[in-house]
């Protein structure tokens, strides 16, 4: 997927809309000029015959109404006025639409009747979704989207809207929530994303604003023909072959001829809207098929799982609500969805989606479109079910040895007191509690499942037992969560031994090992040809997370393949907003490794200002720090520089690529801020960046994550719009930002040099640059450089972009701080790069 090419087609596209609008809007005028013209006619011939006695009435008169018809329809004074009278009328109800919705996507899921799901929810099932959601925000590097749940919309779908990333949301029905399992989920999510990041939610809600003076034109008809037929009589209904009038049409007023004439107007003006409603459908369906095929073709690229994907389609397919969705704005925004909102749509001229056996082929060619072997969990008819009702009276043997953890898990089980645990590290006791106890569910880290040669694993072959194998020592509280969820069906097939983290293949042999959603936990199901592992020395730590954090390299890769060379061999231009499935790895473990209280600032408005805060403290050694905690007190009081410094300790602790990406996630709840309190944050974060006298690369590229994406929600921004169609214009911002780039390369002049030269090569065919030393390329300069180069055109953003990651690749190779300013400066310019840490071990 080409984001530059998708960005150039969208502007087509946008423009080919507004010369469609354009030549409907006075289609539609036209037709009601005529519709206008033959209803005065009408109104004229029949006042000749109602004032007129029958002796009196002459012949010509009729003659006289239909000339007096032909004059007004072909009177460039009264079609001036009719026609430049519905453009008006039409034009006025798309700028009321439009100031409807220029708060954003959060304005379009209230008008929907969405809840907003809180991020730090602990409800089973929407901390999946927001599990899902964060992983995918920090794999595409844009700041988390508000989730809203449509409760009570029994059909299958979600979608996206806003103009840009900053106010995306992302909309789930009740249904996708129920019945998708976490893979299904991650695919919906992620054809979401898709829309995004290739900002198709910008021109989805376009089209809401330019169809929406059609549409309102039909239903103004329709209230004006109901209003006229409750008053003439003509409302009523047939009983048995017989028209039975409405209780006004009794008496002389049901035979009003003025009343039955206003009815007959409503009626032709519904028309005209029905002309223009139809139409709408057709450029819905137009604009919004070839992008709901690219965004299914981009999920499956994201997460590397086409059968997530296929199986919520084919789950659309064989529920009974399909995917549809209730509501008065149901009809605007059908082409926003997953699937089709409409009743009776799917296959129509005017659907907005492709057919569902068309997507489903395009994942997967063999499909035969048969949804008879779709199964669904059950679904509550509008009551929830019981919580925990699985742990109820149920015995839970937890084989664990460290009395911090145990002691931590008794208290996550004290909401449910009727359920026991066990807790034993001691094999003899294993296999007597196993052949004593009624056992329902066994847990046990992958370091300690050696114990006495594995020998309790045979035992548990031939019993009913749920075995959840924790791969890892940070994923204990994942394991909690696990059972604590009455979500725990397995995902998919059976894992191979390849994808297995080292220390979980011993066993494999023994069991099928399933994912079930939460990153690091394992169902082991029985196999018939098990064989008793023998008694070795195992590393309780998986490879997957190294005891530092996140992992050098990530995915499910053994140990070896984290000595390989960090070796530039993908084109970063690739990456841009296409984030592949090494980046949901990497999103994934990064959550997984985050400490508790990391995790959780992230979700809380007030304790993510500590989080940035935090980012910003100069080192323990440093007597900048004092001074740092002392502005932050003058600002935000004494408990958020103790936060700030409780969480800076936290930080230290973990790898420092997990840094930006947690950033992603609290510019979420920052958004939340008042007004006031944005100035205060963001006259600290400057503060502190200047209190030690220095800014560096990362303080640099934090700053302007921050702030590109909150100044916006607080302060009037204008929208960039791209007027410069030639780099020879911007051949100065060319010259600072690959210089900037080349400096930070290498600190000998033979490596800049060669960084600089391997920049000027992309870019030599359109415009000459020229090297600028360090003095003259600063941060300012930088910034001024990145404001005017945020105006071009996509096709030669792209090309500035494959000069910038052709200097800091110079050499093949990418370093941490190389990593970070690429990164801030291509999502300065509005094209978000992804996380680089999963493809170069040195990399941000």
């Amino acid at each position: 997927m080409d984001f530059f090419q998708h960005q150039y087609e969208s502007k087509k596209k946008t423009g080919r809309l507004i010369v469609l609008f354009c030549f409907v809007l006075f289609g539609l005028s036209v037709l009601n000029h005529v519709i206008f013209s033959l209803v005065i006619g009408f109104i004229k011939l029949v006042a000749i015959f109602l004032t007129n006695e029958a002796g009196v009435r002459a012949v010509q008169d009729p003659v006289d109404a239909f000339y007096f018809t032909l004059d007004l329809l072909f009177s460039w004074k009264v079609a001036s006025v009719t026609i430049i009278g519905t453009i008006l009328m039409m034009m006025l109800l798309a700028f009321f639409k439009y100031l409807e919705l220029r708060e954003g996507g959060a304005q379009v899921a209230e008008m929907m009747g969405g809840r907003r799901v809180d991020r730090s929810t602990t409800v089973p099932r929407e901390r999946k979704l927001m599990n899902v959601v964060e992983e995918m925000a920090i794999a595409s590097s844009v700041p988390i989207p508000e989730v809203y749940l449509f409760d009570r919309q029994r059909g299958i779908n979600a979608f996206a809207a806003g103009h840009t990333v900053d106010d995306a949301i992302i909309g789930v029905t009740e249904g996708a929530l129920w019945l998708l399992d976490r893979d299904e989920l991650q695919g919906v999510i992620a054809h979401e994303f898709s829309h995004i990041l290739n900002n198709d939610m910008r021109l989805n809600l376009r089209i809401v604003v330019f169809i929406y003076g059609f549409v309102s034109i039909s239903v103004v008809g329709q209230q004006i023909q109901e209003a006229g037929d409750l008053q003439s009589g003509l409302s009523g209904e047939v009983v048995g072959g017989e028209w039975i009038p409405g209780p006004a049409s009794d008496g002389e007023e049901g035979t009003n001829p003025v009343t039955m004439l206003f009815a007959i107007g409503g009626y032709c003006l519904h028309l005209v809207g029905s002309v223009g409603t139809f139409v709408a459908g057709l450029v819905k369906s137009a604009v919004s098929r070839e992008r709901e095929f690219l965004a299914d073709s981009s999920a499956v690229q994201f997460t590397r799982n086409a059968e997530g994907v296929t199986s919520a389609l084919k789950k659309v397919g064989a529920w009974e609500s399909g995917s549809r969705v209730t509501g008065s704005h149901a009809y605007e925004l059908s082409h926003m969805f997953f699937g089709s909102g409409l009743p009776n749509e799917e296959g129509s001229v005017n659907d907005s989606h492709p057919p569902l056996n068309e997507r489903i082929r395009l994942i997967e060619p063999y499909f035969d479109g048969d949804f008879s072997l779709i199964k669904f969990p059950d679904y509550p008819k509008y009551k929830e079910p019981e919580k925990l009702a699985h742990l109820k009276g149920a015995t839970i043997l937890w084989i664990e040895e460290n009395k911090l953890k145990i002691q931590k898990i008794r208290q996550a089980f004290k909401i449910e007191k009727s359920c026991r645990l066990l807790f034993c590290s001691n094999p003899k006791e294993i296999e007597v509690l196993l052949s004593t106890q009624d056992i329902g569910f066994v847990v046990v880290n992958i370091g300690l499942s050696s114990l006495g040669g594995g020998a309790f694993l045979k035992d548990l072959i031939s019993k009913k037992v749920e075995l959840y194998v924790i791969a890892n020592e940070l994923a204990v509280d994942n394991a909690i969560d696990t059972l604590l969820s009455e979500i725990r069906e397995a995902i998919g097939k059976p894992w191979t031994k390849d994808k297995l983290p080292v220390q979980m293949r011993f066993i494999e042999d023994g069991f099928e090992i399933y994912f079930v959603g939460w990153y690091g936990v394992f169902l082991c199901r029985s196999n018939n040809d098990f064989v008793p592992p023998q008694a070795s020395v195992q590393n309780p730590i998986s490879s997957v997370i190294l005891p530092e954090g996140v992992p050098e390299v990530l995915g499910l890769a053994v140990l070896a393949e984290a000595s390989q060379p960090n070796n530039l061999k993908c084109n970063i231009n690739e990456l841009v907003v296409s984030p592949k499935p090494e980046h949901i790895d990497f999103a994934a473990e990064v959550l997984s490794a985050l400490p508790d209280s990391i995790r959780d600032a992230s979700r809380e408005t007030h304790d993510s200002c500590a989080l940035v805060f935090s980012l910003l403290l100069a080192p323990e050694s440093s007597p900048a720090r004092n001074n740092q905690l002392e502005i932050i007190k003058n600002y935000f009081g004494d408990q958020m520089a103790k936060t700030s410094l409780s969480l800076r300790s936290d930080f230290d602790r973990i790898d420092s690529r997990s840094k930006l990406p947690v950033v992603d996630l609290a510019i979420g709840s920052l958004r939340k801020l008042s007004a006031v309190q944005f100035v205060s944050f963001k006259h600290v974060i400057e503060e502190l960046i200047h209190a030690d006298e220095a800014l560096d690369l990362f303080e640099y590229s934090l700053s302007k994550l921050v702030l590109r994406h909150l100044v916006p929600n607080f302060e009037k921004v204008p929208v960039a719009v791209s007027h410069i169609y030639s780099l020879k214009n911007v051949k100065d911002e060319c010259s600072v930002l690959i210089s900037a780039l080349a400096n930070v390369a290498g600190s000998d002049e033979k490596t800049i040099e060669t960084a600089f030269l391997a920049g000027r090569s992309k870019i030599e065919n359109e415009v000459e640059v020229e090297y600028l030393d360090a003095d003259s390329c600063g941060f300012g300069q930088i910034d001024e450089a990145l404001a005017r180069l945020n105006t071009l055109e996509p096709v030669l953003k792209k090309i500035v972009i494959e000069a910038f990651a052709k200097t800091v690749s110079a050499d093949d190779y990418i370093q941490r701080q190389e990593a970070e300013l690429l990164r801030a400066i291509s999502d300065a310019i509005g094209c978000p790069m992804p996380p680089l840490a999963v493809a170069f071990d040195n990399a941000a």
